[in-house]
């Protein structure tokens, strides 16, 4: 599977209904199925492949950057529109498990928004205070299982 076929992909909301929905529709819904347990599965290997820790390693690598070029800006808009940031926004699901353990240490507010493009999902919407908007994220996080705590 390469890198640009794992990249990216992300399923129709489970909010969905199948009232309207085209075989295609269905079938594109099962191969994201498939290549969302494909990489879960990849992702919880006891030992990491050199692909994995490379991935780790770029990933420590965009943060970091990010970190020091935003160190100064208290602008949200500027922060999220760094390239370090973009970057991993564009990485997406394959970032997750290290975003949502970045986001359970420090819940920087960038965090929501680099989670909320990835998946497409905002689960702290309803939330009425940052702590509760946090615990909507981790809590998803869990039910999707990039988070285990």
């Amino acid at each position: 599977m390469t890198d640009q076929s794992i990249r990216g992909f992300q399923c129709r909301k489970k909010s969905r209904h199948l009232h309207g929905a085209t075989p295609k529709m269905i079938a594109d819904d099962m191969e994201c199925i498939e290549k969302q347990t494909f990489w879960y599965s990849y992702i919880s290997r006891k030992e990491p492949t050199e692909e994995l820790s490379s991935l780790l390693v770029e990933f420590e690598k965009l943060v970091e950057t990010w970190e020091n070029a935003i160190k100064y800006q208290s602008l949200e808009s500027q922060q999220i529109r760094h390239p370090a940031f973009l970057r991993i926004v564009a990485i997406g699901n394959k970032f997750l498990p290290q975003i949502f353990e970045r986001f359970s240490r420090r819940p920087f507010l960038a965090w929501f928004r680099a989670l909320e493009a990835i998946t497409g999902e905002d689960p702290a919407a309803t939330a009425e205070s940052v702590e509760e908007a946090i615990e909507n994220w981790k809590e998803w996080g869990r039910i999707n299982n990039y988070l285990t705590k």
